[in-house]
């Protein structure tokens, strides 16, 4: 017991190490942001300072209602699997993963810690991870085809500019990313399951691909979602186009669709937190392009994170309410893993009892007790 509490200490050490020298890294980045593009701190606080509120409020509306998409598309894909949650724990839940994505790099870590509060809730392991991954799915083939539908039609002005051919790559590291999470899990159980569930929370590939297969029954359902995923970042480029008009920037708003995509690919490269950094010098180098000043582009990145901070600490209410009033606990993945076991044992009995059943009698048991001599 002292060695496994002397390792999780250990482990959990490590993580916070890894999360300081994030967090620095991301400081590192941003200040070579300020020194190459010649920033000064006096003329970013005071552009900041200029920024007009109601454009800025509008904005954070925008942020909001695109994430409000991204909770009525994972509700309803919910519902194929019959599990019905209260919507107001939904928002709560999802809001808390918006708050664990923006601290945890890579963006993932509030995927985590929904699919084990709803196993919990309904016992049904497989069913939320599959909803989950869905709404990942269907996000990432929505930037897909925005992102390909705005470059074809102003792939003249992106090439004038110089950035077709990084939104061209941006489209293929998007595809290429779609296609591999595919063929992964079509082929991972001959490819060896064993390694790929340890990131699958420990569920057997073969049922989490028949309760993602279920989905096709309900095409109605699927295309309803898609377009929810598709209009969350049209609604996020919303909130970007409004950032500019704060600061006086007007420009045209396609652009910002194509921007949204890039945002994507660099927040879920895990190295900084939150893409602080990183996203600012992608924001900066972007709107270079369209003839913004950095001591401009530069404050729309940071309002940018601002807002969405304010919307994460709505999640961070939920997420410590969660923990303390409900007893809830950070998910651990061998509890999954022991939740999905238990799952596949019910239903191997269930199986079992519904075979009985439909055989009605017509198969006696057999007796294989030895004969009297």
């Amino acid at each position: 017991m002292l060695h496994k509490e002397t390792v999780d200490m250990n482990r959990q050490k490590k993580k916070i190490l890894f999360w300081m020298l994030r967090f620095l890294s991301g400081a590192l980045i941003l200040g070579l942001v300020l020194y190459s593009f010649n920033i000064g701190i006096g003329g970013l606080s005071s552009t900041l300072r200029s920024a007009i509120p109601c454009y800025v409020g509008l904005a954070a509306l925008f942020f909001f209602l695109a994430i409000l998409t991204g909770i009525m598309a994972w509700r309803i894909l919910l519902m194929p699997h019959g599990i019905s949650l209260p919507m107001w724990e939904i928002i709560r839940l999802y809001l808390v993963g918006f708050f664990l994505n923006n601290i945890i790099p890579g963006g993932v870590g509030g995927e985590f810690f929904k699919a084990y509060v709803v196993s919990k809730a309904t016992g049904k392991v497989t069913q939320s991870i599959a909803s989950i991954l869905l709404v990942r799915y269907l996000s990432f083939l929505s930037l897909i085809i925005l992102s390909t539908c705005v470059t074809l039609s102003m792939w003249s002005l992106f090439d004038s500019i110089g950035l077709l051919r990084g939104l061209l790559g941006v489209i293929a590291v998007l595809v290429s990313l779609f296609v591999i999470t595919i063929l992964i899990f079509l082929y991972g159980a001959k490819w060896g399951s064993a390694l790929l569930m340890k990131y699958t929370l420990g569920v057997p590939l073969v049922k989490l691909m028949r309760d993602l297969a279920h989905y096709g029954k309900y095409p109605g359902i699927l295309g309803l979602a898609l377009f929810l995923t598709m209009t969350a970042p049209v609604i996020e480029g919303l909130a970007y186009y409004c950032i500019a008009l704060s600061l006086g920037q007007h420009l045209p708003f396609l652009p910002f669709l194509v921007l949204i995509p890039i945002l994507t690919i660099i927040y879920h490269i895990p190295v900084t937190v939150n893409a602080f950094g990183t996203q600012d010098f992608a924001l900066v180098v972007f709107m270079n392009g369209f003839g913004v000043p950095s001591s401009v582009s530069l404050p729309i990145s940071l309002i940018a994170h601002g807002l969405k901070i304010i919307v994460a600490a709505l999640g961070a209410l939920s997420f410590f309410s969660i923990l303390f009033h409900r007893g809830v606990r950070l998910p651990a993945e061998e509890e999954l893993k022991a939740m999905a076991e238990e799952q596949q044992k019910a239903e191997a009995v269930g199986s079992a009892e519904s075979s009985t059943i439909r055989d009605g009698g017509l198969n006696p048991p057999v007796n294989t007790a030895p004969a009297d001599e």
